[in-house]
């Protein structure tokens, strides 16, 4: 980690110095020196402390400690909200999050996928929505850097897959039923399915090797708690969540192939990692591998973030 990608954690999650400096377990006066540039070459020790803090304070941010279901309503109102560090409030929190339960649709909760193609107003092509256990949640339209980034991932994705000889369709804005069973139904920007028994005309289901999520404003928060618990419950290999503001990408790992577990709750266990857009990630699929420059897509938004 550098400087300036610790600058940037930093910022993303909320900390102040003395946050940081207490949860690291590094003295405040050596931070400062770091983060003012007076020390431009810290102990690696140093570096390492405040990298393994700002590692687990992304997860905590995430999904809150225990990670147990909240109702929609209380989500949307306290997002990111975790007492997991003494004398902090929160790590990150969205005053408002437009992306929500809809009110409109008088049964939530008790939707089912089939629903969405039986009801004529959900069944209507212009109707963007998901379905999150029984709670349908409108979507909102998808603004050009994010369609720029997911379209561009989606070639770079085809191409690393096809360098690796791997049998596997990239699929944009594609339905995916993620829990057979479930009434859950979602959207992912980009995802990859190597299995062609998970194909229906309708959707995919089940887990996929891969899957992408653009996070704006609007859905940050539906995307980082809501849509990640579904997506790991299915034992997605490898999830990327990608943040455009910040340009940074977390990059859920499934350890084990999905042979490991958390003690606690019994869900598949998942190591993160984080990156910048100067970064080329790797991309663990199941039992493929390969990289992405991030740097092509992020030439390409350019523009937009100057």
């Amino acid at each position: 980690m550098t400087i300036e990608q610790l600058k940037l954690k930093k910022r993303l999650l909320g900390l102040t110095a003395a946050e940081l400096a207490d949860g690291a377990g590094v003295p405040l006066p050596t931070l400062q020196k770091i983060l003012s540039g007076k020390t431009t070459r810290p102990r690696a020790a140093t570096m390492e402390r405040l990298e393994a803090y700002l590692k687990k304070a992304m997860e905590l941010a995430s999904f809150g400690p225990g990670s147990g279901e909240s109702s929609p309503a209380s989500e949307s109102q306290t997002m990111y909200d975790t007492n997991a560090r003494p004398g902090a409030s929160s790590i990150i929190r969205e005053n408002t999050v437009p992306y929500h339960a809809a009110p409109k649709y008088p049964n939530q909760g008790q939707y089912t996928v089939e629903d969405l193609y039986e009801i004529p107003e959900l069944a209507d092509e212009d109707v963007r929505i998901e379905l999150i256990d029984g709670v349908i949640y409108d979507m909102s339209t998808p603004t050009v850097p994010h369609e720029i980034i997911a379209s561009e991932l989606s070639f770079l994705l085809k191409e690393c897959i096809n360098r690796q000889n791997q049998n596997c369709l990239v699929l944009n804005n594609a339905a995916l039923c993620p829990l057979p069973g479930e009434n859950t139904y979602l959207v992912p920007d980009v995802m990859a399915i190597c299995r062609k028994d998970q194909l229906t005309k309708r959707w995919a289901a089940g887990g996929p090797e891969f899957v992408a999520e653009v996070l704006s404003p609007s859905t940050r928060a539906h995307d980082m708690v809501r849509k990640r618990r579904k997506y790991h419950a299915a034992a997605v290999s490898c999830l990327w969540l990608i943040d455009p503001e910040y340009q940074m990408v977390y990059a859920d790992y499934l350890r084990n192939h999905g042979a490991e577990k958390d003690a606690a709750d019994g869900t598949f266990s998942y190591e993160t990692e984080m990156y910048t857009f100067d970064d080329i990630i790797p991309v663990r699929a199941g039992t493929h591998s390969c990289e992405i420059d991030f740097t092509k897509i992020r030439d390409r938004i350019s523009y937009f973030f100057p």
